[in-house]
């Protein structure tokens, strides 16, 4: 930066969601450099003064509310100034709100700058799979030349409570580690192909044993439902506003299923959807989640239960198309027929072989997520803002 210039101000709206992003290593190299930052917590706190003393907001998925309220409240900011958007989410999701099409044909995005991972693109054409107006607002900025194939963002990224508190908060044994069961409901709706998760849990004579299996093997077990706004599971169950008649309809377990099912098992409650996956050793997964594509992230290798080797490829094919192959999946596939009849067997092998968290391939340069370790993220992304900023 030119010494003689106006201090360049930066500020970063990092949203919390499931998980803490610590970014002091990225804005102190970026104050090294001469920037002024500034972060704020809350997209309601956005007032005149500080979008007049910020020439650039870095925002990341979870904080991306913040462009419709710019556009709202602040239509002449992105003018002259910019907004740099950096990729933090896992799944296929681009974010969990709908960009409006005024807001992708607007003009105005040619100061909208995009970071994504190779889970958005292929052949350098956004992928299609997902929310389509939200894809289209990424199709808009990589022909405007202002998307940039990168990692996802995971530097620093940190449980929202300790270990100790969790523990405490689900009445866990402190001697054992964690074994927790993945579930897709209550998002496990009619149009999922699998029905592994269906037949698991309207068996619970299989359900017991696998946790006694595991409690021997000296694991908690605990469950993880698909994250889903207002649901509580504690002290008592609470389906919450959002769920509703037309889910109950398209979900292939019926509600009334699961309220006698909770009560008897540990649920995590969706306000520590994230920590679950820091203090889990080893998970269970039903479905075709895209946790079983970034579960390595957390060091927690995956046992996926499928109704078959065939269906569970051609799962995963769909949405991933060349990109597929078994290599990247962090832990093992077996059938539920085969878990259903020798429970014992399955487990202990999977237990012995993954254990000790053998390595893993794809573990530094991942052809989904890029390269997530820390240090070359924070240097990367710092370097990547600078050239964004000093663009004229």
């Amino acid at each position: 930066m030119d010494k003689e210039d106006k201090p360049f101000q930066i500020t970063f709206f990092f949203k919390s969601q499931f998980s803490k992003y610590n970014i002091d290593e990225l804005v102190n190299l970026l104050k090294k450099n001469g920037y002024l930052i500034n972060i704020i917590a809350d997209v309601n706190k956005v007032n005149q003064e500080i979008v007049d003393n910020t020439d650039c907001f870095v925002i990341n998925s979870e904080g991306v509310p913040l462009i419709p309220y710019i556009f709202s409240k602040y239509p002449d900011y992105l003018k002259n100034k910019k907004i740099i958007l950096i990729r933090t989410m896992l799944s296929y999701d681009c974010f969990h709100i709908r960009i409006d099409t005024n807001i992708t044909n607007s003009p105005l995005i040619k100061n909208i700058y995009v970071t994504i991972n190779p889970l958005l693109l292929e052949n350098n054409k956004i992928f299609s799979y997902g929310n389509q107006n939200n894809l289209l607002f990424y199709s808009k900025l990589l022909q405007n030349d202002n998307a940039k194939l990168m990692p996802i963002w995971f530097a620093n990224i940190q449980p929202t409570i300790d270990k100790t508190t969790f523990y405490k908060k689900y009445n866990l044994d402190p001697s054992k580690k964690i074994f927790t069961i993945y579930l897709t409901w209550p998002k496990y709706y009619i149009r999922v192909c699998s029905n592994a998760e269906k037949y698991f849990l309207e068996n619970n004579n299989l359900i017991i044993k696998i946790k006694n299996i595991l409690n021997q093997l000296n694991y908690n077990v605990v469950f993880k439902p698909h994250p889903f706004y207002n649901m509580r599971f504690a002290p008592v169950f609470v389906p919450g506003s959002s769920w509703h008649f037309s889910l109950e309809k398209k979900s292939k377990i019926p509600m009334k299923k699961m309220v006698n099912f909770i009560p008897n098992h540990t649920f995590i409650e969706m306000d520590d959807s994230r920590n679950i996956d820091f203090y889990t050793d080893m998970g269970l997964l039903l479905s075709g989640s895209t946790f079983g594509l970034h579960n390595h992230m957390f060091n927690l290798p995956l046992l996926h239960i499928t109704d078959n080797i065939e269906l569970f490829d051609s799962s995963w094919k769909k949405p991933l198309g060349i990109k597929y192959t078994r290599e990247l999946f962090y832990g093992k596939v077996e059938t539920y027929n085969n878990i259903l009849k020798n429970p014992k067997k399955v487990l202990n092998e999977f237990v012995r072989e993954f254990q000790n968290k053998p390595d893993y391939k794809y573990k530094d340069n991942h052809p989904l997520y890029g390269n997530i370790q820390v240090n070359n993220d924070v240097e990367l992304f710092a370097d990547y803002i600078k050239d964004i900023v000093s663009k004229k």
